[in-house]
């Protein structure tokens, strides 16, 4: 019966940092773009890609 219960917990536990993930992902990508010339994520607002130091035309 206990082992039941270990199993119940860590499936809850899984299901929250999952949920929690998610969210923060949807968060994050509203805020977030990628650099069209070196694909890594810039912030919404950026003149300049802070990776390839590319100038970011304004959108």
């Amino acid at each position: 019966m206990m082992i039941v219960a270990v199993i119940a917990a860590v499936l809850v536990a899984l299901i929250v940092v999952t949920v929690v993930l998610v969210l923060a992902r949807r968060s994050g990508t509203a805020r977030s773009k990628i650099c069209p010339y070196c694909n890594a994520r810039i912030q919404s607002g950026d003149r300049y890609c802070n990776n390839c130091g590319a100038h970011l035309k304004d959108e």
